[in-house]
C-alpha cells in the first residue's frame, strides 16, 4: 500500500480522536492495520478493546448530537457499552430478553449481548438496581461509552 505521511497522520488522528485501539484500512487488495499497545488494567476484561475498520479515503464522521430535552427525561445511572458492536437484548432472536424495564438486576447478571467482529460477548452488570430505561434498540450499532441502560438504586 502506498501511504504518504499525510494519509498516515490522518489515520493516527482518527484513532486518537475516536479513542480507537486498532484500525484496519483496505484499498483494493492492499491493507494496513495499526494497533495501540497500552497497559491492560487487571480489572478490565480483554473484550473492552475497540476494533473498528475504515475504508480509504478517510473521513471523520460528525459526532452525534442528543437533544437536551431527551437527556432531561432520563433518570437513573447509566450503564455504558464497554465496546463498539451490535446490541442484542436476547441470546437468540426467538428467546426472551435478558432484562426488561422494571427488572431488578444484580452484579454479574447478563444484561445483553454485544457482537463485535462476529464474536458474541455477554455484557454483565457491574451494579445492582432496577432497570428504569433501555436506551438502544435490539440490533442497533453501539459505540464505546454509549449509554445502554439506566438503572435506579
Amino acid at each position: 500500500m502506498n501511504l504518504d505521511m499525510r494519509q498516515l497522520k490522518k489515520i493516527l488522528n482518527l484513532m486518537n480522536d475516536n479513542d480507537l485501539a486498532e484500525v484496519s484500512v483496505k484499498n483494493g487488495e492492499d491493507e494496513i492495520s495499526l494497533r495501540k499497545h497500552e497497559a491492560v488494567v487487571a480489572s478490565q476484561p480483554v473484550e473492552r478493546h475497540i476494533v473498528q475498520s475504515v475504508d480509504v479515503p478517510l473521513k471523520a464522521d460528525a459526532p452525534s448530537e442528543k437533544t437536551s430535552a431527551s437527556k432531561e427525561e432520563e433518570t437513573g445511572n447509566p450503564i455504558v457499552s464497554p465496546m463498539v458492536g451490535t446490541f442484542y437484548r436476547s441470546p437468540t432472536p426467538d428467546a426472551s430478553s435478558f432484562v426488561n424495564v422494571g427488572d431488578s438486576i444484580e452484579v454479574g447478571q447478563t444484561l445483553c449481548i454485544l457482537e463485535a467482529m462476529k464474536l458474541m460477548n455477554e455484557f454483565k452488570s457491574e451494579v445492582s438496581g432496577r432497570i428504569s430505561k433501555i436506551l438502544v434498540k435490539n440490533g442497533e450499532a453501539v459505540e464505546f461509552g454509549q449509554p445502554l441502560f439506566l438503572v435506579e438504586d
